[in-house]
Formats: C-alpha cells, structure tokens, sequence
C-alpha cells in the first residue's frame, strides 16, 4: 500500500504543479497547513431503487474497501441509499435524519476513522429533504440540505433546503407557500472542522453559480460532490417514448456527460480547493412522471472523479467501469481561485432545455405538495 500511496502522491504532484505554486489563501489560524495531503475516495456505486437496507450494505462494502487502500476521506453518491426514479418504491424511501443512513456513515467514520460523507432522502420536521451528511471520527457531524431540486422527478420527492428562494425562482408555480428550512441545515454547504473546511456540492449545485460563490465565501478546502446525475439509457425508448429521434436523446446524453466531466473541474478551478466527486451508475427502471404510463431506462453515468485545485484529473471511472472507487492523493487547503465565476445563474448554456424546464416546469414541486408528502403522511399514521 505505501508503495501506491507514493504512486499517487507523484503523479498527483505533476498534475498539480499549478496549484501547488498559487499562493495560498490566509483563512485560519496561524499554525494551519497548507500543505497537508490526504488520500481521498469517490465511491461510484448502483442504487437499486428504493431498496435502502441492501443499498446501505453495497455503500458500506466499497467504503471499507476505500479505506483498504489507505483512503482517509470518501464520499458516496447522491441517493446512495434510495436511487432516483418516478416509481412506488421511492415514496418510502426516506430515512429519518437521524435513522439508519445516518448511523452507518458515524458509524464507518469512527471505526474507520475516516472522514465520511453521502447524501439521502432524509425526513425532518414533517418534510424530506436531500441532506448531505460528513461524519468525522471523534462524533462530529455536519449536513447540508441541497438548495433546489434538479428535475422533475427529484422535485417531487423532497423539498428544496431553500424553498423561500426556489418559488421565487420559478417561473410558474402553482403552489406558493414556502417549506420552512430544516433546523440544523448549513446551507452554505461550508463545514468547519477546525482547522479544515469541508465544502460539499449536489449534482446540480455543481453547474449553479451561487455554488462556487458560497463554496469561494466560505474559503473552502477541500470539495465532497455527489450526484445522482442520468441519462435516458435507450435512446431508441426515449424516442417512443418521449418523442424527437434517437439521435436527438444520443446527442444529449453526450452532452449531460461532457457537462458532468466538467463541472468538477471548473468548480475546483472557481474555488479554489481539489474536488472529489461520486456519482451513481447502473440502471433503474422508471415511469414516465407525471402521467405514470409507459417506463424507460434511467441510466446512471459514472464518471466519478478526482480533481486537483488547477481542475486536473488525478483519478476517474467512466460509466462503462461500472461500480469501483477512484482514488487520489490531493493537498488540502484554499488557493488563489485560476477561474472567475462571473455574473449569471447557470454555468450551463442559456435556454439549455434543461434549464428552461427547471425553470418553467416546477409542477415536481407541486406534486410533491398536493400528492407525495400527504400520501407519506397518511402512511406514517396508518402506521
């Protein structure tokens, strides 16, 4: 193992010859190092949908075998323990706060003795939010409820951690009234462990402006993204289903797989700090929403990456690999940022279809309103 670490370390050093030479960035006390190396871990892992109890078993099992090679720091996926998708399986496929995904991440993180982090649909004062939770070995823990939720699909399974600004951002909403911000959230996404800041970025989150500002504010040191980031898997269902031709869905799965390439890397270059990124991989089947008629094959795309601050790639895994960990010895500390964030909301292109549908299309978030939360509620009760 000490000869892979050294491995790592030289070939993490050329790549980062850029960052290394930046100045470094005053933001602790005196004695801080910036110059402190960790080994650190993105898990690229499958989450079948809705099956919480095996999908912790499968994050717990790469995590250990994170660690066997000397990993120090991991990070899972976004929906680590749920997958994503329009379908039954996901209305109950919420944990409390502080239920059991919560527990194995403290859990592995002191007997590991790493630091640990993944995002989970997690239930809170009577609403489901998509929580980033880092635990650290001596019981500490920090979360962080993602802003907005991306799709369609994702919007009506959680609420935005920062609804009072979504509605404001939405074009058409039809329901206006505002979910109250969790208790405990951080939503700068900026942890202080002390005499280092974690930062932590969403799937999306990661092509937000207002991310690399608040990440940047926060003089962040190192970078914990997950994602949950898909693509139609059949572009020929896609065509049937959806419409448009499958060369139309070939082309924007390459293009959502360019963009979840770069962002990691051009949200390192803006902040300032190396990255890891976890993203899903595999395929679930889901329903079309929000008629419910007709499925399709969400596939998940891979590319887990790890980033140095100069927004090179140390380590990746593409969708083709599969389940696996990439790997990575990266300096922790905040540098003097090589990019701009500039002005504007989206780093990706104006009127990308995407964006014009987060931006119109929030009837997720009334459908998680009108027919998700009361279906919850009226199940916990029957309970």
């Amino acid at each position: 193992m000490e000869k892979q670490r050294k491995r790592l370390t030289r070939r993490q050093l050329n790549a980062a010859a850029i960052g290394l030479t930046t100045a470094v960035v005053p933001y602790h006390s005196a004695g801080a190092d910036s110059s402190e190396s960790r080994l650190v871990a993105a898990v690229q892992m499958h989450a079948r949908m809705g099956d919480v109890d095996g999908n912790l078993r499968n994050a717990a099992k790469w995590v250990k075998k994170a660690t066997a090679k000397g990993a120090q720091v991991v990070v899972l996926p976004e929906f680590f323990t749920s997958g994503l998708g329009y379908h039954p399986s996901m209305m109950h496929a919420h944990r409390p706060i502080d239920g059991e995904p919560a527990q194995m991440i403290k859990q592995l993180s002191k007997e590991l003795k790493i630091w640990l982090g993944g995002s989970f649909l997690a239930e809170s004062g009577g609403h489901v939010y998509n929580t980033f939770l880092l635990a650290v070995p001596d019981g500490r823990v920090f979360t962080h409820d993602k802003d907005f939720p991306t799709a369609d699909m994702e919007q009506l399974l959680y609420a935005a951690g920062e609804d009072d600004k979504f509605v404001k951002l939405l074009r058409n909403p039809i329901r206006r009234e505002v979910v109250p911000g969790r208790k405990g959230n951080i939503p700068s996404g900026v942890f202080d462990l002390g005499d280092v800041r974690i930062g932590n970025a969403m799937c999306w989150e990661l092509v937000r402006k207002e991310t690399d500002r608040r990440l940047l504010a926060g003089k962040t040191d190192l970078i914990l993204a997950g994602s949950g980031w898909w693509h139609f898997s059949d572009p020929k269902e896609a065509a049937e289903q959806l419409g448009r031709t499958e060369t139309h869905w070939k082309n924007e799965r390459e293009r959502g797989r360019v963009e979840l390439v770069e962002s990691p890397k051009r949200i390192a270059k803006m902040v300032g700090a190396p990255v890891a990124h976890a993203n899903l991989v595999g395929v679930n089947r889901s329903f079309r929403f929000p008629i419910g008629v007709g499925t399709f094959g969400i596939g998940f795309q891979g590319e887990s990456q790890i980033v140095a601050s100069d927004g090179s790639v140390i380590d990746k895994r593409s969708e083709v690999e599969g389940e696996g960990i990439v790997l990575g010895e990266v300096v922790i500390g905040h540098r003097e940022p090589l990019l701009e964030i500039g002005k504007g909301f989206w780093h990706i292109r104006k009127n990308d279809p995407a964006s014009i549908n987060w931006w119109y299309k929030g009837y997720g978030r009334d459908y998680y309103l009108t027919a998700t939360q009361p279906q919850r509620q009226l199940y916990a009760e029957s309970r």
